[in-house]
């Protein structure tokens, strides 16, 4: 038995489950038995699906499975074979879902007049589809934008900004980027530096 996991996000996914009969005798009456664990310990999802599999044959079953607000961590995948002729040992794989948020400028002191160019990057290190809005605020500024971003699983997320910096600027300020999604938030703040005039 392999799954074969596709990525996932928060509602309704489809995970495929092959089933080989390397043995000598056909199942009647074979039970897949599936579990999905959330980071914090709590089943999410529990089901099972009967099969039958004569010899030397296989088959997929898709398990059709719904993962509420998704939590920044490690999932768990937890499947068991069993048929008339023995009840199967569990099986489990970790499914992460991870991201980080990054914030940078392109010179560590700006004079004003300047556009200063701002880079954020969401980099989505999981298996799990994050669909969230990313929010910049630079209030000294008087700037904020927000946009809807979606990052696929092992993908980077670059969103470029160019903030003018009027002459009236008497100082820098805080940048805050914040990435929200159904069930996370990360927050990264760049301190943006004005050289004295």
């Amino acid at each position: 038995i392999t799954p074969n996991l596709p990525s996932l996000t928060s509602g309704s996914n489809t995970i495929p489950f092959v089933l080989n009969n390397t043995g000598k005798i056909s199942v009647s009456a074979g039970v897949l038995d599936v579990s999905l664990k959330d980071p914090d310990s709590t089943v999410i999802y529990s089901g099972s699906q009967p099969f039958s599999l004569q010899t030397a044959q296989s088959t997929t079953l898709n398990v059709p499975l719904t993962i509420p607000s998704l939590k920044f961590g490690n999932y768990t995948l937890i499947y068991t074979q069993s048929d008339e002729t023995r009840t199967g040992k569990p099986s489990t794989i970790t499914i992460p879902n991870l991201a980080a948020i990054n914030i940078s400028s392109d010179k560590s002191i700006y004079k004003i007049g300047e556009t200063a160019s701002i880079a954020i990057s969401i980099n989505n290190s999981g298996k799990f589809v994050q669909n969230g809005t990313l929010t910049i605020d630079a209030p000294f500024l008087g700037f904020t934008d927000t946009k809807n971003i979606t990052v696929n699983p092992s993908e980077v997320a670059n969103i470029p900004y160019a903030l003018l910096l009027p002459a009236t600027l008497i100082s820098g300020g805080n940048i805050t980027a914040t990435f929200t999604t159904s069930g996370n938030q990360l927050t990264k703040t760049l301190l943006l530096s004005i050289a004295p005039v």
